[in-house]
């Protein structure tokens, strides 16, 4: 072999070898994307998965107050029902007053 065609087959090599480091090259750059984009969707599904847990803790305290209003509701309605009951004719004699005292307002 002369030495032009060694030089030749080293440059050969040499491109083809370029050629593969630029391709792992372009390799590593795409898993790196995917890796950023992986880190994004882990993080929205965080973020998703807290909201979703906000959402259902929201639902809770609200059916919890709801609930005691109905409770302190019932209670309330009751506790008038036992007073009116008690107190017989005074009751009725305060409706009238009542009565009289939307007239003059």
């Amino acid at each position: 072999m002369s030495q032009t065609q060694v030089t030749i087959n080293k440059k050969d090599s040499l491109q083809e070898e370029r050629k593969e480091l630029q391709l792992l090259d372009e390799e590593i750059h795409i898993m790196k994307e995917k890796v950023a984009k992986m880190k994004v969707l882990n993080q929205l599904e965080l973020e998703l998965a807290t909201t979703a847990l906000l959402r259902q803790q929201y639902r809770y305290h609200r059916v919890k107050a709801e609930k005691q209003m109905r409770d302190l509701d019932e209670k309330h309605r009751v506790t008038k029902n036992d007073a009116t009951e008690s107190n017989g004719d005074e009751d009725s004699s305060d409706d009238s007053m009542d009565s009289d005292n939307s007239d003059i307002k």
